[in-house]
């Protein structure tokens, strides 16, 4: 990864991308690869703020935590990531 000041590189997304995704195709067993997409997702709406997609997939993961873990803050902020992410692109 590049410092803090400068973006990710297309070829960065998409690694961490499947990476997220491949931390959620496990989470029924792995509350820890949960946590690590979310981390994930957060590391890429920081790079790229404006992303709906980003935010999209951070409340499911979001959502995902909220049902394991049993955390209201976690689901109402998922519901907050969708509502944005619907804004940033209403199609």
């Amino acid at each position: 990864m590049r410092g803090a000041d400068m973006t990710l590189t297309d070829e960065e997304i998409r690694v961490l991308l499947e990476r997220a995704k491949s931390y959620m195709i496990s989470r029924d067993k792995n509350l820890t690869g949960i946590k690590q997409a979310l981390e994930i997702y957060n590391l890429l709406i920081k790079d790229a703020p404006l992303n709906p997609y980003f935010f999209s997939e951070r409340a499911e993961v979001k959502y995902c935590l909220s049902t394991r873990i049993v955390q209201t803050e976690l689901y109402d902020s998922a519901i907050e990531d969708i509502k944005y992410a619907i804004q940033l692109d209403p199609n």
